[in-house]
């Protein structure tokens, strides 16, 4: 959101590209939790568990897990993966992608695939 400059200074989460992936890693010792800035009044989704998180003053608070990495999808994105690893890509040629498509706020779909 380059319009925002209130994210100027921020240096310790990152959006993917456009994908509408924002990477939230713990950069500091013994926190219990962290604090993700959001640019804009948008709902967020966890990438693994689909629980979905609103900001509060564009902030949302969340665990300083060691075992896991915040990666949150911004709402009104569609996300194409690959869910079964394997140890070879032409093996992965066949499988199926799937599809993670989130609602914005408006209950919107804002991109195409």
């Amino acid at each position: 959101f380059p319009e925002d400059e209130a994210g100027f200074g921020i240096d310790d989460q990152y959006y993917i590209g456009s994908l509408g992936l924002l990477v939230k890693p713990v950069t500091q010792k013994r926190v219990k939790e962290v604090s993700v800035y959001i640019a804009e009044d948008q709902v967020y989704y966890n990438y693994f568990t689909n629980h979905t998180h609103c900001p509060k003053n564009r902030h949302i608070t969340l665990p300083a897990n060691l075992n896991q990495i915040h990666l949150l999808i911004h709402g009104g994105s569609i996300i194409r993966a690959y869910e079964h690893p394997r140890c070879s890509l032409p093996l992965m040629k066949h499988d199926p992608f799937t599809f993670r498509i989130t609602l914005d706020t408006s209950w919107n779909v804002c991109e195409e695939v």
